[in-house]
């Protein structure tokens, strides 16, 4: 039987591991500790992270990610509506989404739900 050569895990991966394990996130609490995981290597510039650190990196990246996609209910608002609720909660007003799109009567017209938008 061939033997198969194994690839040394690096130090510095395993270290992040002992600061936070590589397993599926099960609560608010291990997401809050994952993203302090994530902020901490992000803030270095990408060409200065280890291989070790830039697999745990993306582990990690993939495990919160999978967490978030399961907690949130996927957003079931029209793009007009999702506009509006952003509108609202920011408030901004019709003439200012006309300034920002360069239209004052365009932004009317989207917002009536006009013009082949739904």
């Amino acid at each position: 039987m061939a033997k198969t050569k194994r690839k040394k895990v690096s130090d510095d991966y395993l270290a992040l591991i002992g600061q936070f394990a590589l397993k599926e996130l099960r609560s608010g609490e291990e997401l809050e500790a994952a993203l302090g995981m994530l902020q901490r290597l992000m803030i270095k510039p990408e060409e200065s992270l280890s291989p070790g650190e830039a697999d745990y990196l993306g582990a990690l990246s993939l495990l919160v990610r999978a967490y978030e996609e399961r907690r949130r209910p996927a957003d079931r608002r029209s793009p007009l509506e999702r506009l509006k609720f952003l509108m609202e909660t920011s408030g901004m007003s019709r003439s200012a989404l006309g300034d920002v799109i360069g239209s004052r009567p365009a932004a009317s017209m989207i917002l009536r739900g006009g013009a082949g938008n739904e």
